[in-house]
């Protein structure tokens, strides 16, 4: 696996050890899907905030993902009712990104290949 560091950072809100194993268990879940060697350094950057201190319901809490690796960088960010389900859309939205990125790639590859493959054929026929 990579070498993941995970920076957290609270806003208006007091982290508990509950919430600091959700993120790490999160950061742990995505690491699989990041497509870098095992000696590579991946920085993740977790902001998490309650955003009105004054309201006390509704959509307040927030978690802000930045992961940075190789030359890719990836952001996303949730706005939830609760703060762990706000950490676990974020945690899935960096997860699409990173499979959206890694599909088009492939893609590419194949779509490189399949044209030389073309080029070698041809005159064949």
């Amino acid at each position: 696996m990579a070498n993941l560091k995970i920076k957290k950072k609270e806003k208006n809100i007091e982290l508990t050890d509950e919430l600091k194993s959700l993120v790490n268990e999160k950061a742990k879940h995505f690491e699989k899907f990041l497509p870098v060697a095992p000696d590579e350094e991946v920085l993740l950057n977790v902001e998490l905030e309650k955003t009105l201190s004054h309201q006390n319901n509704g959509k307040i809490f927030r978690a802000e993902y930045n992961l940075n690796y190789k030359t890719n960088f990836k952001r996303a960010e949730s706005i939830e009712d609760t703060m762990p389900a706000a950490i676990e859309v974020g945690a899935d939205e960096i997860v699409a990104q990173i499979k959206k990125t890694k599909e088009r790639t492939i893609g590419r590859i194949r779509k490189g290949a399949n044209t030389v493959k073309k080029w070698l054929r041809f005159g064949r026929e």
